[in-house]
């Protein structure tokens, strides 16, 4: 008695059933319209503080939205002081001050005025 492999690799008789192609197809369709709605303007960072942890790491690498166009209290972002430190941090405005605030219950909230302080973007993926 012979046995038939039902893997196509190993089966002469395999019929090929065109549904394969076209979820692959769908699939390759889905995926590059997925990277085509991602935003553009993407920076990578190492982080270098630890006043993002529990969250964020000494050593993590982030992805930092350049464009984001939506502030939430919620999401972290990348700050530039004036002599150009960069800075992970979350933020409220509170009397036309920008305090960032740290995830580490270790660190203290550190507040700017808003000509001291930029914001590049939103980190988007952490941990990475």
């Amino acid at each position: 008695m012979m046995l038939i492999s039902q893997r196509p690799i190993n089966n002469i008789d395999y019929k090929f059933k065109g549904v394969v192609v076209k979820q692959l197809e769908l699939l390759i369709e889905n995926r590059m319209l997925k990277l085509s709605q991602r935003p553009k303007n993407i920076s990578e960072h190492i982080i270098y503080a630890d006043n993002m942890e529990s969250e964020i790491y000494y050593g993590d690498m982030v992805q930092v939205d350049e464009d984001c166009e939506t502030v939430n209290e919620k999401d972290i972002f990348m700050f530039q002081t004036y002599d150009e430190d960069n800075i992970f941090s979350r933020c409220k405005v509170i009397n036309n001050n920008i305090r960032l605030i740290p995830s580490n219950k270790n660190c203290n909230n550190i507040d700017y005025k808003q000509d001291e302080i930029l914001l590049i973007g939103k980190v988007i993926n952490y941990g990475i």
